[in-house]
């Protein structure tokens, strides 16, 4: 199978591979798809999945309020306030 040099370059595009024009024109598709289909033989059965690639403990911290009771501050803002501490808006579904 042989691609035109256009779409070999849309495809290193689309795949986020940087090509400079010399590489692009020592490419062979062929080659790929026998890397690919050699990959595809490779027994993953006892492999685990991975999470991420980065080897970094997620560090967990205790939630803890930093700021009280702002609420008063929050519903300033708003130009109509209905009861409950809620945004009064317009009603934009009419019944049939």
């Amino acid at each position: 199978m042989s691609f035109s040099k256009a779409s070999l370059k849309k495809f290193a595009e689309l795949s986020r591979i940087a090509l400079t024009e010399e590489e692009l024109e020592k490419l062979n598709m062929d080659d790929l798809e026998a890397i690919a289909k050699s990959i595809n033989k490779i027994d993953t059965a006892n492999v685990k999945p991975m999470i991420s690639p980065a080897v970094i403990p997620q560090r967990f911290r205790e939630d803890t309020v930093t700021e009280g009771d702002c609420l008063e501050a929050l519903m300033s803002n708003a130009p109509d306030v209905g009861n409950n501490a809620y945004f009064a808006v317009p009603k934009m579904i009419e019944e049939e």
